[in-house]
């Protein structure tokens, strides 16, 4: 068996996408994007996961046959060629306290919003297929594909009294097929 090869620069992949869709999404309230179009690797099955404790390993490896340690509060992303692994990836995120002041050590953040509702959507402007979604939803993960992996981006600014400005995009999934849910009728062992 062949190994699929990479190379990677010292920019995260995070960075990469902010980097890629900041000169159009920053100049208007929101884009929409193809996720397959900016990685700069190829994969015809990808995985993301909310932050929080909302996946585990053993819910990892059930949904896309990966095994490892993803055990970490960030958002996850796992990329899959021909049921084989490419690359997983971490989205940072700022934190905030208990008083809801950050202190964040970048200047700028990408992340996924794993929230979607309609009112939200309507505001986007969205008249795709996304406007059948039900008034509320929160998925346990995204899955998806080259044919639906659309994303509605927006970037904007965040500051806090004493902590400063940074800028912060968020995707939110463009197509309800993305859209998973834990098999929550077994119990996992």
């Amino acid at each position: 068996m062949g190994f699929l090869i990479y190379s990677w620069s010292s920019e995260t992949f995070e960075d990469h996408l902010y980097n890629t869709i900041r000169p159009e999404c920053f100049q208007q309230p929101t884009c929409k994007i193809s996720l397959h179009e900016l990685t700069p690797f190829v994969w015809d099955q990808a995985y993301i996961f909310p932050r929080g404790d909302a996946y585990s390993n053993q819910a990892i490896q059930k949904v896309t046959g990966v095994s490892g340690d993803f055990q970490r509060i960030n958002t996850l992303a796992i990329f899959m060629y021909h049921h084989r692994l490419v690359k997983f990836v971490f989205f940072d995120f700022v934190e905030y306290d208990d008083n809801f002041r950050a202190d964040p050590p970048n200047d700028h953040y990408f992340d996924v919003a794993f929230y979607v509702d309609t009112g939200i959507l309507r505001q986007m402007n969205n008249t795709g297929r996304i406007k059948n979604f039900g008034a509320f939803k929160r998925p346990d993960y995204l899955e998806m594909t080259s044919k639906n992996d659309f994303f509605y981006v927006s970037c904007h600014y965040q500051s806090r009294p004493f902590y400063g400005e940074w800028k912060e995009c968020l995707m939110v999934p463009a197509d309800k097929t993305q859209l998973r849910w834990f098999d929550r009728s077994k119990s996992e062992k």
